[in-house]
């Protein structure tokens, strides 16, 4: 798990402007430790809006950095395990 969230936060760096990687840091290191976090709690924690937090989520699940397990109020998050290779 650690090494799937080391390389993600890697190649995060890589592809998002320098303001924005603390954000998606924040948000990967969350849902890395609290995999039933809401987007409500993230937004809270990260100090962004609801709608910020939401795109950010967008965006590392295209990017295949996350994945949602479960449906929208029953599953929870994870970093996705291919990136631990």
């Amino acid at each position: 798990m650690l090494l799937a969230l080391r390389d993600a936060l890697a190649e995060v760096k890589m592809s998002v402007g320098k303001g924005m990687v603390k954000s998606v840091v924040k948000i990967l290191d969350l849902i890395a430790q609290y995999p039933y976090i809401t987007r409500e709690r993230l937004a809270r924690e990260v100090g962004l809006s609801v709608r910020g937090v939401e795109k950010n989520l967008a965006q590392l699940k295209s990017e295949g950095k996350i994945v949602r397990v479960g449906g929208r109020k029953g599953g929870h998050w994870e970093v996705a395990k291919g990136n631990a290779e």
